[in-house]
């Protein structure tokens, strides 16, 4: 209800005249007539096909060293794909794939081992104001980003977000009562707030 109560705004302020094949192909995430900034979701559906293969190719062993490397494979054995499927693409969905798909593996491996929470864990156990620690580490990610967004077509997020989330986890922000009681009300609006965008951006 609140994306099509958006729409109908978007629709008035911008004199948007939604068409079924417009409307369909915005569905997907191919061709983003109002929602722009919702330029992940045609990512996050190849994401969808593509990211059982690589689960189960990891399920196969179990071990660091086997993990890594089907990694490194899958990931260009994808890079193959894209450069024949690129020549197709009139959506420019393929370069978003590249882009991020090494992010989305990253994270996996991250959440599959806990490693946020080992580093975590062996930090705070090496340096006793760990909150101070915490701080230093967002600054670090924010600068990071700022300076550059990809690496040899690699989006920087592979460094910049595990950096800002243990940055976020040693703070302990979310201990301070006041303030967790904040970050839940914006995380329980977060996408309403996000889908805003559609009335200023568009």
């Amino acid at each position: 209800m609140d994306c099509i109560f958006l729409l109908i705004i978007t629709s008035i302020i911008n004199g948007y005249r939604p068409q079924f094949q417009n409307a369909l192909l915005e569905m997907f995430g191919l061709k983003p007539y109002v929602m722009c900034f919702c330029w992940y979701v045609s990512f996050y559906i190849m994401l969808m096909l593509i990211f059982p293969c690589y689960v189960k190719l990891l399920k196969i062993r179990n071990s660091y060293t086997w993990d890594i490397s089907i990694s490194i494979v899958f990931y260009l054995g994808i890079q193959l794909l894209i450069k024949e499927a690129e020549k197709m693409d009139k959506y420019n969905i393929i370069s978003a794939v590249s882009i991020y798909l090494p992010v989305a593996i990253i994270g996996y491996l991250f959440a599959k081992y806990n490693v946020l929470n080992r580093m975590r864990d062996t930090i705070q156990n090496a340096f006793g104001f760990y909150s101070i620690v915490g701080f230093l580490l967002i600054c670090s990610a924010l600068v990071l980003h700022g300076m550059k967004s990809y690496i040899g077509g690699i989006s920087i997020g592979i460094v910049v977000v595990p950096i800002l989330m243990e940055g976020i986890a040693f703070t302990k922000i979310n201990l301070v009562k006041w303030f967790r009681k904040i970050l839940l009300v914006l995380g329980e609006n977060s996408m309403n707030i996000w889908f805003l965008h559609c009335i200023f951006f568009n």
